[in-house]
């Protein structure tokens, strides 16, 4: 851990990022995912009142 301590004390004081492992994985670039949920509002759980403090449901 004392490496990654060390790389953002030198990134707070001007160091510029490295560029990353071209070869290692890009999440941000996923095969096919569109990003968008498959649920739709029509499927959505009811609202419900949300406990409070002292009041229970049994």
């Amino acid at each position: 851990m004392h490496f990654l301590t060390a790389r953002l004390d030198e990134l707070a004081a001007g160091a510029e990022p490295t560029g990353g492992d071209p070869q290692g994985e890009r999440p941000e670039r996923s095969d096919g995912a569109s990003g968008r949920s498959p649920a739709a509002p029509d499927t959505a759980a009811e609202p419900t009142e949300p406990l409070r403090h002292g009041r229970h449901r049994f």
